[in-house]
């Protein structure tokens, strides 16, 4: 949706808001709730594939309405957290945890396509495959003296061929 400046609200609890989820200007008044993929003490985890979030946790300073995108985000990464997904939103992770933002609109931290910053950082590249195998030699150990001489004549005479 609409300009690459835009944000996404969603609702705190599936199905109890008024107003619709949806791309909003930055600058537009909503509320606050925060997830964090890494435990925080005293935050929900609805289930194993949530994140753990808040709506008032300690971190975050209580309670927080009426903010810009730019605020939200501020708050949260001061609770050491993160704006949730609207994905996360969708699966109905942030819902109950407090301030009676269950039928507020809640700022998400989703871009646009194209937008920026950037998507999540790129996995790294798959460890590096070797165009062959190394085969185990099971055989008995052999020892051969070889001269400096012959040493250098070898590695000449594997040059030319």
């Amino acid at each position: 949706g609409g300009d690459a400046s835009d944000r996404y609200v969603g609702c705190g609890r599936l199905g109890r808001c008024d107003e619709p989820a949806g791309w909003v200007s930055p600058t537009e008044l909503h509320e606050v709730r925060c997830c964090s993929d890494s435990f925080i003490g005293g935050w929900s985890q609805r289930r194993d594939s949530c994140p753990w979030t808040e709506s008032n946790a300690p971190e975050m300073g209580g309670c927080h309405e009426d903010k810009t995108f730019d605020e939200a985000e501020t708050i949260c990464a001061d609770a050491n957290a993160r704006l949730c997904t609207a994905a996360e939103m969708q699966a109905d992770c942030i819902r109950s945890t407090g301030c009676g933002h269950d039928s507020d609109l809640i700022w998400a931290g989703d871009i646009p396509d194209g937008g920026e910053p950037a998507a999540p950082p790129a996995a790294p590249p798959p460890a590096l495959q070797a165009p062959f195998r190394f085969q185990k030699y099971n055989g008995p150990a052999v020892s051969f003296p070889l001269s400096a001489a012959g040493a250098a004549t070898l590695s000449t005479t594997d040059a030319e061929s």
